[in-house]
């Protein structure tokens, strides 16, 4: 009897997805951590992904597009 492999869900975040932030972040003009502040973004948040770029996310909060660090949201 061939044995069941355990699969895994992986909750991959899309283009298009709206996600939270996992922490109170800023919103970056630029990938990088030393590049202008374009806004402040709360806690649990809603963003949507609008692009991907190496460790760092293209969004969109309200009306204003930057970047964040992938590792703040989920």
């Amino acid at each position: 009897m061939p044995r069941k492999k355990k699969v895994e869900k992986v909750n991959e975040i899309k283009i298009g997805d709206i996600v939270k932030a996992n922490y109170d972040i800023v919103l970056r003009s630029d990938k990088n951590v030393s590049a202008p502040i374009c806004q402040k973004i709360n806690q649990k948040s809603d963003i949507t992904i609008i692009g991907e770029s190496a460790d760092w996310y293209l969004v969109k909060y309200n009306t204003v597009c930057g970047y964040i660090p992938k590792s703040f949201i989920s």
